[in-house]
């Protein structure tokens, strides 16, 4: 979450409840992404099947 938080304005991020609340659509993916065992970044995203929408993507530094 502190990638998330640092990575977007206020204003493009979630609130925590709706964050929480989202989490449980099996459509809604928040996927931590790893180099190996090194933490890199996260994506957020929606996967039906006629879409992947990349909702946010950031890069650890």
């Amino acid at each position: 979450m502190e990638v998330y938080r640092n990575s977007f304005p206020p204003h493009e991020q979630r609130e925590a409840a709706s964050q929480e609340r989202i989490l449980h659509d099996s459509a809604y993916h928040f996927t931590a992404v790893y180099d190996g065992d090194v933490f890199v970044g996260l994506v957020l995203y929606w996967e039906t099947e006629a879409y992947l929408y990349i909702e946010h993507a950031a890069l650890a530094v």
